[in-house]
């Protein structure tokens, strides 16, 4: 074998690692954001039917039983991410939908670097976001943009 066949194998190898890295990270991510989805809905719907359930008992007002107003932020923030926030006129699976391929496209990005940093990376963009998106959601009820 030549050298330049040699470069060619070598060339060839690194850069199926690399498509599998991509792939690998972009299922993470997806996969990441749909679970992160599925919890915030189960969260959304227990907070729904905890108001329901405090309107017909009258207890008290389902802000001191239920979520707070931050926390409703939050857990919608969390259940339909960034593509929540995109389409908020949407129906939920577009929400979904894009939010699990931004998150894909995120993850794949960052599989490309060493797996620690790949990681931290991820997880402190996902928080970032997470954040800045409860924190739209919530002044969104007092602010018109």
């Amino acid at each position: 074998m030549d050298s330049g066949t040699k470069s060619t194998a070598a060339r060839t190898a690194r850069e199926a690692r690399w498509r599998e890295r991509l792939v690998v990270g972009a299922l993470l991510g997806a996969s990441l954001f749909l679970m992160e989805g599925g919890l915030g809905a189960i969260a959304l719907g227990r907070d729904a039917v905890c108001r329901e359930s405090a309107a017909a008992v009258r207890l008290g007002s389902p802000e001191t039983m239920c979520l707070s107003e931050i926390g409703l932020a939050a857990t919608r923030s969390l259940a339909y991410g960034p593509g929540g926030r995109l389409f908020p006129a949407a129906p939920a699976a577009v929400a979904w939908i894009t939010s699990a391929l931004l998150y894909a496209a995120l993850g794949s990005v960052c599989a490309l670097w060493t797996p620690g940093r790949a990681i931290g990376t991820f997880l402190a963009v996902n928080a970032v976001v997470v954040g800045a998106g409860a924190f739209l959601t919530y002044i969104s009820r007092y602010i018109t943009f």
